[in-house]
Formats: C-alpha cells, structure tokens, sequence
C-alpha cells in the first residue's frame, strides 16, 4: 500500500521532466536524500497546486463588493470580456501542448470565473445591457472555443500566447482608464488584484522549472506582473476617491431602507 503511494507520488513528481537524465522516478526514489533538482521540482509542483487553489478564491474578492454595492460601478467591461479570452488562451495553449497541469490550471478556473463576473456586469451595468449584446457576446465566445479546439492546426497555437500579448495590455489598459476616469476604483476588489500579480510574479518561476523557457508563456506572464502592479499603484493613489464612493454607496442604502 505504501509502496503504491510513493510510487504514484514518484510518478507524479518526476516524471516526463525536462531533464530525464538527472530527474526521474527512478533516480529521485534510488536517492537515500532527494536531489536539490528533484526537491525543486516537488516545490515547483506544490506551489502550482497552491496557485490553483487560491485561483478557486481570486473572485470572490470582486463578486462579494460586486453584491454588496449592487454596483459594477469603477469596473471595466471591456477588461472582463478580454480576460475571458486572456485565461482561455492561457489554458488552451498548455493544454494542447500538453504542459503539466500544475503549470496551467488557475487560468481554467480563472477562465470560469471571469464568465461568472461577466453575467454580473450584465445585471448590474447601468446603462442596461441588452439581450442581443449578451447573445453576440455569448455566441463569440462559442465559436471561439470551437475553432481553437477542432481548427486551430499544431503549428499556430503559439498565436494563442502572442495574441495574449495585445490582450493583456488592452485588457488592464481599460481597467486603468476607468480607473482614472473614475477617480476611484468602485467594486474592483484590491485582494484580487493583489493576487493576480503575486500569482503572476510566482507563475514565471515555476513555469521556467517544469516548462522551461518556453518564451511566449514566461513573457506573458512578466506582462501581467508589470500591469497588475500598475493597477495596485492606481489603489493607493485613489483610496481617497475609493472611501468616499463607498460611503456614498453606503449612506444611499441606508436611506433606501428608512424609505
């Protein structure tokens, strides 16, 4: 039984690695005390578990302050709908390489989420969103899915990366123009930015241990790290704008109920 479990571990940990010639189930299990390489690449995998699991939490920072101002107010709509292609990308590009899972998965569960945030921005957005924008936007992201998964030839998947390089900066290019506009930063959730870019910053060192310098996903993921850090530079230089917007928004719910 034990043997069972190790073995499946082993497996798990070090097998189809970069360098099979120094990290193998084989080699790391014949060793009284594991390898410094071996020891990274367990660490290098637990972290990756560790980011996917703290993926299943990023928004509900967001959803919560979303809910509870009854307001999508400060939050860019165009961002959410280019981070629902930018977390596809993402996953769709390793998945079809077949990269580890561990290297990948926050951006599916990022992906689901975001969609999640998007049916917000539908029923919260003022002006109101209309049905045919919500059927475009819905058919968009079908037919997408469709061609990345039953057309797009082996050859072009990188374009899925590259296209995220366009993607990201649009994407936090908008979200820091509303913020800007806004003078404050509304529903947006600071612990979820915050998140992002310490998932960011900590993606680009496990993805060169287990994929290696595989140049668009390590640049794409340096990208996210510079703009999310810009958009927690506009939390501190707002918070001013911030607290006033939301004690408006609570002053106007307490008079809603004395009404």
């Amino acid at each position: 039984m034990i043997e069972t479990i190790v073995n499946g571990f082993a497996q798990w940990a070090w097998a189809n690695n970069l360098d099979p010639t120094s990290i193998s189930p084989e080699i790391c299990l014949q060793q009284s005390v594991p390898s410094l390489p071996c020891l990274t690449t367990v660490l290098s995998k637990g972290i990756g578990i560790a980011i996917i699991a703290g993926a299943f939490l990023n928004k509900l920072p967001l959803v919560l302050n979303i809910l509870r101002n009854q307001s999508v107010a400060g939050i860019s709509i165009a961002s959410i709908y280019t981070e629902v292609f930018m977390y596809c990308n993402a996953a769709f590009y390793s998945m079809l390489k077949h990269n580890p899972f561990t290297s990948w998965g926050e951006n599916a569960v990022l992906a689901v989420q975001t969609v999640g945030v998007s049916f917000l921005m539908w029923h919260y957005h003022y002006p109101k969103i209309g049905y045919m924008h919500r059927l475009i936007a819905s058919a968009t992201v079908m037919l997408y899915i469709i061609f990345v998964l039953s057309i797009l030839s082996p050859q072009y998947y990188y374009l899925l990366l590259s296209i995220n390089f366009p993607l990201t900066i649009y994407a936090r290019g908008c979200q820091v123009r509303t913020f800007y506009s806004c003078k404050h930063t509304g529903s947006m959730s600071f612990i979820t930015n915050s998140m992002n870019f310490v998932g960011a910053s900590i993606r680009v060192l496990t993805t060169i241990n287990e994929v290696g310098w595989d140049i668009p996903l390590v640049s794409s993921y340096g990208m996210s790290v510079f703009l999310n850090g810009l958009l927690l530079v506009q939390f501190w230089m707002y918070r001013e704008g911030t607290a006033v917007y939301t004690r408006q928004v609570r002053d106007k719910k307490a008079a809603g109920k004395q009404e």
